[in-house]
């Protein structure tokens, strides 16, 4: 494939076999994080602000009363998230950002988006890299990306604390794009059996006109739905943060070949707190929000509450 030919010499080699999800859980259960079994071969994994998110994003089975409940008592969480498809029960709430297409091609995309990634084409290097280069070359490219998005946790510190967390877990891959011995852009994904999801992209401000985001996920598509044949590429949910970029991303996921379904996006609060379920908290949060805007876990929890009672917060 051309765009892999143009890889740096010193990258990574791009992984030969997918492993099992089974691997990527054992590892991250040795690390510490709490993960429970699921139905249907998905997991409960341990996330952020004490939440435990179900694995695979995408599975659209509904969880028993009983499962949740278990997941909340036994992974002392605060909340448990899932999605599920739309119904009269369930009203969309979200976006689930999927590509299954294996004929996937350069041709099937609109003439603007060939533009950007022949530009990319012509001026980056792409390739698999490893946890040790994201780590020594990444850090740019993720504080720009927190920045432009308006999150306050786009340093150095959280940078590392986040991928030292996934350096060498089985399953866990970067993918690159580098200008000269610059890392301008790089994809988190999570590589396992017969699905990719895409966890995290970042890119440095300075070198967007080159369209780094773009080509890489034009070439992760094309490599792992064409060429090795995988189900599906999933590029997440929308984000249940409110951001003056939603309308964009939402647009640019699209374009380059992801499907966007609509999905119902639950969250069930730990009985502790549910007393707190409230107009009178989500109120506070946006107050907090007020005053201090890029505050990442005021956004969350503000995001959180507002989709539990069917509420929408506006981007100011």
């Amino acid at each position: 494939m051309k765009a892999f030919e143009q890889s740096q010499p010193s990258m990574a080699c791009c992984p030969k076999e997918s492993p099992t999800l089974i691997d990527y859980i054992t590892e991250l259960t040795r690390r510490g994080l709490q993960v429970l079994g699921g139905t249907n071969g998905t997991y409960w994994v341990q996330y952020e602000m004490g939440a435990m998110v179900r694995v695979p994003t995408f599975s659209m089975v509904l969880p028993s009363p009983s499962e949740v409940n278990e997941v909340l008592r036994k992974g002392r969480a605060a909340c448990v998230g899932y999605v599920l498809n739309p119904d009269e029960r369930h009203p969309q709430n979200a976006w689930l950002y999927v590509a299954k297409d294996q004929s996937y091609s350069l041709n099937k995309l609109g003439k603007g988006t060939k533009s950007s990634i022949k530009r990319g084409l012509q001026n980056l290097r792409i390739g698999f890299i490893d946890s040790g280069e994201l780590l020594n070359h990444g850090v740019q490219a993720f504080c720009d990306t927190r920045k432009r998005v308006g999150l306050s946790d786009g340093t150095s510190e959280a940078f590392r604390r986040r991928f030292t967390q996934r350096a060498g877990i089985p399953g866990h891959v970067f993918f690159g794009a580098w200008y000269q011995d610059q890392l301008v852009a790089f994809l988190s994904m999570i590589d396992v059996d017969d699905w990719l999801e895409i966890e995290g992209s970042f890119s440095m401000t300075d070198f967007l006109n080159y369209y780094p985001n773009d080509l890489l996920l034009y070439t992760t598509l094309t490599n792992y739905l064409v060429e090795r044949g995988k189900n599906i590429v999933s590029y997440g949910l929308s984000s249940i943060q409110s951001t003056s970029n939603e309308a964009g991303l939402h647009a640019f996921k699209r374009k380059i070949g992801f499907d966007a379904l609509p999905v119902y996006r639950s969250f069930i609060l730990h009985p502790f707190l549910r007393p707190f379920n409230n107009e009178l908290t989500l109120c506070g949060l946006k107050t907090g929000l007020r005053i201090f805007p890029k505050n990442r876990l005021f956004k969350k929890a503000a995001g959180v509450l507002a989709l539990t009672l069917n509420r929408e917060i506006s981007s100011e």
